[in-house]
Parts: structure tokens; C-alpha cells; sequence
């Protein structure tokens, strides 16, 4: 008889878990779970995001969508808007595709070609001293994306200072991201964790940074653990519920300590702590709080 042979499944898929030692703009590494995709930078996070032209950092749903209006007096166009290329088969039956852009029919054609859209969720990055950080800024890194656990371990040093992020995607298909970040800097008040949130737009980045006026973040509920935001973006909205946990009861760690725009900076005042961010429906984020 031929002896049984078990394969250690974590043995043997621990053994490609790709491992990233400096920044690599043309292979960021991504969570998710089939519904809820996070693609980070080095930092575990978005911190560089404007470097990473080729395969952007964004924070994709299978839910988020969004339609970006014609004009103010006209939210969208239909199929009955566009004029189609015409056939006639062989039956003699006469049949309309839309298949080619029409003189004067272009606006209509391009409209309905880009709407609805993919639409990124939010930015999460990190900050020093409430100013960017920089590919200069990072030395020392080491980012591996454990493959059976499904989780993302960065370590890099910000202007000599040491930090540890870990990345997560809920693993049963919930739409929660989780972080933990562990750094002497937290102590000192040097780095902060910002969220970013952009209009949409129809391009690769399904971001437009330039429409403030065009997307509201409403603060509905916050205390010292939680903030509960509703994101609205003409006819579609969503709502992202951001949850920190600390290893010490530290009164007041996680805070709203600045609002500008869409931009939400919070801050802890320990040396580790962790961040959920969950997304969706409002229901939906009330269960998991």
C-alpha cells in the first residue's frame, strides 16, 4: 500500500507569499475578499499614493457605484438618447446596436459608455506631523502579503522612525477593513492616520480630486472609539463606519481632531492601536458597531 502523504497547506502556500523590500509602483499588493478590496503602498496603506500612477491605490466595493449627473438640469441620458448604427439581416429585419459614436450624438454615446462607474471608497494614509510623507521619507522596508492568513505585514521607517502596519480584509465577505499600527511616533504625536474622499470619476483611478463641491461627508454620530460618516455623491450615497481599539484605556485616544473638505485626520496617543473601517449601508454598519 502507498503510504498517505499530507500536505501542509500552509507550508506550502506560505512558500509564494510575495515579499516587497523597496517600493514597487508597478506591483502594489492588495486584501480583499470577492466584495471589499484594499490596494496599499509599502505602508500597509495609501501613504503614496500620487507616486503610484500605473496601478492606483483605491479601495474598490462590488456596490460602488456612481453616476456622475449630465448637467444640473439633467441627471442622465438613456438608450433612447442615442442614435444607433442600423442593420439589416438577412431576413430583411431592421436592427439598431450601439456601436459607433455619431456625429453630434457624441456627448450621449460617451456619457452612457462611462455611466455608471466603479467608484473609490476612500484613501487611508498615513501623515507626519500633518504634513504628506514622501517616497524619500521611507527607508528600511519589508512589506509581505501572507497569502494563507490573508493579511498584509509592513515594516519601514519614517525619517528614522520605526513602524509596524498590519492590513486586513474581513474574511467572510464583509465589507470591513482593519489596521494596526504600531509606532513610537504614535506616542509622540508625530503621525496621524488621514482619510481621503473623492468625487468619482470614470478613469482607472475611479477618483476626482478636483470636485469638492460636488461629494459632502456628513459626521453623523462620533465618540472617543467611533465616527460614523455618510458620503454623499449626487444621486448616490454610502456610509463608513471607522472604529479604533487600543491595548490601554487610554480616555479619548481615537478623536476627530481635524476636518478640512472630505479630509478626516485621527489620531492616537499610545504607541499601538487599531482601525476598522467598515463600509456600506447604514443597517449594515450599526450591526457591526
Amino acid at each position: 500500500m502507498v503510504a498517505e502523504h499530507k500536505i501542509d497547506r500552509q507550508k506550502l502556500i506560505s512558500g509564494h507569499n510575495p515579499v516587497l523590500t523597496e517600493i514597487a509602483t508597478d506591483a502594489p499588493l492588495t486584501v480583499g475578499n470577492g466584495e471589499l478590496a484594499f490596494t496599499a503602498d509599502i505602508t500597509g496603506m495609501q501613504t503614496l499614493y500620487e507616486e503610484y500612477q500605473e496601478l492606483p491605490l483605491c479601495t474598490m466595493s462590488q456596490w460602488g457605484w456612481h453616476t456622475k449627473p449630465v448637467s444640473r438640469e439633467k441627471y442622465n441620458y438613456t438608450l433612447d438618447d442615442l442614435v444607433m448604427t442600423e442593420y439589416v439581416n438577412r431576413e430583411g429585419r431592421l436592427l439598431k446596436y450601439p456601436q459607433d459614436k455619431k456625429v453630434g450624438n457624441e456627448d450621449v454615446y460617451n456619457w452612457l459608455r462611462e455611466n455608471p462607474h466603479r467608484l473609490n471608497l476612500v484613501r487611508v494614509r498615513l501623515q507626519w506631523e500633518e504634513e504628506s510623507i514622501s517616497a524619500e521619507d521611507i527607508t528600511g522596508v519589508r512589506q509581505e502579503l501572507v497569502l494563507y492568513e490573508g493579511i498584509l505585514y509592513s515594516e519601514f521607517q519614517i525619517r528614522n522612525n520605526a513602524c509596524r502596519v498590519r492590513t486586513a480584509c474581513h474574511n467572510e465577505g464583509r465589507d470591513i477593513l482593519a489596521f494596526s499600527l504600531e509606532s513610537e511616533a504614535l506616542k509622540e504625536k508625530k503621525i496621524s492616520i488621514v482619510l481621503d474622499f473623492p468625487y468619482g470619476a470614470s478613469d482607472i483611478t475611479a477618483s476626482d480630486w478636483t470636485q469638492n463641491d460636488r461629494h459632502r461627508t456628513t459626521i453623523l454620530q462620533t465618540s472617543d472609539e467611533k465616527m460614523l460618516l455618510w458620503r454623499q455623491l449626487d444621486s448616490d450615497e454610502y456610509f463608513a463606519g471607522i472604529y479604533a481599539q487600543g491595548r490601554q484605556p487610554y480616555p479619548s485616544y481615537f478623536r476627530q481632531w481635524r476636518k478640512t473638505g472630505h479630509l478626516h485626520s485621527v489620531r492616537k496617543t499610545k504607541r499601538a492601536g487599531r482601525m476598522f473601517i467598515c463600509t456600506g449601508s447604514n443597517e449594515r454598519i450599526q450591526k457591526r458597531g
